[in-house]
């Protein structure tokens, strides 16, 4: 059974008269005459008594018509979720966010997304980049941003926005007085990195094995992201 011939069943067993439901319908009573008849070869029962000023529905009729009335009602709301999901007007979001994108850039983001899109529920797990990249791997949230490298191919990826890391260091630090930095000038000195898996970390250590400066350091201290970097620095011994 198609929607279509259901829907012109429907149609006339409201209306009594096959010329009225073809009316309504903006189709050729033939083409109503035909459905009927499909529809009914179709189910090996008649639906309709033919009358001379209309018909009327069979025993058979009465039964499919509470079933036609119900298909064709979840056919309608079954697309009217659908075009209201592509239109972004319900349903959900979970977004994934590596720490410092999650931390400084994601609430606002956030926030024009809801006031655009208040419907929409959005879901946020904040973590570092190998985490992130995983948990959109395995289908934990539908997307992911993140800085540094992309670990998988099996990722698609598009590139957003660029960032600048610097380096900081204690007020009064020896490295002021050098001016401009060079890569050799870190060597010996003790560094605070982040966490391994951190998008940030995985940069600048690749930065330091392009310049021949990796393993050169004092010594190298893991810190969370957020402002326990700055605070950090700040009680540093120098």
């Amino acid at each position: 059974m198609d929607q279509e011939s259901l829907r012109v069943f429907v149609a006339v067993a409201a209306a009594g008269n096959m010329t009225r439901a073809a009316a309504q319908l903006h189709i050729s009573q033939p083409a109503v005459s035909k459905r009927l008849s499909d529809l009914e070869d179709q189910l090996g029962s008649p639906l309709f008594d033919r009358l001379a000023r209309g018909v009327r529905l069979t025993a058979a009729g009465a039964v499919l018509l509470p079933h036609a009335e119900r298909i064709l009602a979840m056919s309608e709301a079954a697309q009217k979720e659908l075009l209201e999901l592509a239109g972004m007007r319900r349903g959900s979001l979970s977004v994934g966010a590596s720490t410092t994108i999650g931390s400084y850039l994601i609430p606002d983001l956030f926030g024009r997304f809801h006031r655009e899109h208040p419907s929409v529920q959005l879901a946020l797990e904040i973590a570092n980049t190998a985490q992130i990249q995983a948990a959109v791997l395995d289908d934990r949230v539908d997307l992911g941003l993140s800085e540094g490298f992309v670990s998988s191919d099996a990722l698609e990826v598009e590139v957003v926005a660029h960032d600048e890391m610097v380096v900081i260091v204690a007020p009064g630090h020896p490295l002021l007085a050098r001016g401009t930095l060079q890569p050799k000038d870190l060597a010996g000195v003790q560094l605070l990195m982040r966490e391994v898996g951190s998008g940030t970390r995985d940069v600048v250590e690749a930065q330091h094995r392009s310049r021949n400066v990796a393993g050169q350091h004092r010594s190298t201290q893991e810190c969370g992201g957020g402002g326990a970097w700055r605070r950090h620095c700040l009680q540093a011994d120098r």
